[in-house]
């Protein structure tokens, strides 16, 4: 995870014998696109400018759906939907009349977990773990003006949604006890994507299985959210 790899969240909730809630933030997520990146490298041709796919972007929404603190431990139930996106413009130098191309890769998915922890001090927390489920529905999309001014845009999809997890840990940072704290978090994502499909024209990225997973693996993320509470 790089540094300043964050995201910045807000929650606020009722609940029954603990606290619930929703909560809103902005995120970054690392991965490795081996076969998006292969087909880049193709699509740029002999351009040295060639665009690498490694690092998306975006909003998150969820729900703390339950979360129950003890005298020594602590236990939340929540699910989210993360948007996220990243965009790259390339000069397609193999065509007679070099054109601009916006390549947008967009990542959004539910996730679903719970996270265990414990005090450390009155205005500490620490979040031992954090383990979820994803679902991700994995869009790609190639769009330019051609040369008689018509906007053409290429969309690839994931034939199925496809399942990860992740892991987490983090501290808690009390500001007014159970009402607001500061809760900073860093997550392994685990997840790949075979490939996407133009359901128009049959087109598949990567062309074969010899080009690898479209996207082979996912990677760190870091996280800091506010969160308001209401306990009842």
């Amino acid at each position: 995870m790089a540094i300043g790899d964050y995201s910045y969240a807000q929650s606020f909730g009722f609940g029954c014998l603990g606290l619930s809630g929703i909560f809103g933030g902005y995120s970054k997520q690392r991965f490795e696109a081996d076969g998006l990146n292969r087909y880049m490298n193709f699509i740029a041709g002999s351009s040295s400018d060639v665009k690498t796919f490694e690092r998306a972007e975006g909003f998150r929404v969820g729900a703390n759906i339950f979360r129950a603190k003890f005298d020594y431990v602590f236990l939340t139930v929540k699910g989210y939907y993360q948007f996220l996106s990243e965009k790259k413009y390339l000069t397609n130098v193999t065509l007679s009349q070099p054109r601009e191309e916006e390549f947008k890769l967009k990542l959004d998915h539910w996730g679903f977990g719970v996270d265990f922890g414990i005090p450390i001090v009155s205005f500490l927390d620490w979040k031992i773990i954090e383990a979820g489920m994803t679902i991700f529905n994995v869009e790609f999309s190639n769009s330019y003006t051609g040369d008689d001014g018509i906007f053409v845009e290429n969309i690839f999809e994931e034939p199925k949604s496809t399942i990860g997890y992740y892991l987490s840990s983090g501290l808690i940072i009390h500001l007014i006890q159970d009402y607001i704290s500061i809760e900073g978090s860093a997550t392994y994502n685990n997840f790949s994507i075979t490939n996407v499909e133009n359901t128009d024209t049959g087109e598949q990225i990567p062309v074969s299985s010899d080009s690898g997973n479209f996207i082979e693996k996912g990677g760190f993320s870091g996280a800091v959210y506010l969160n308001l509470g209401v306990p009842l």
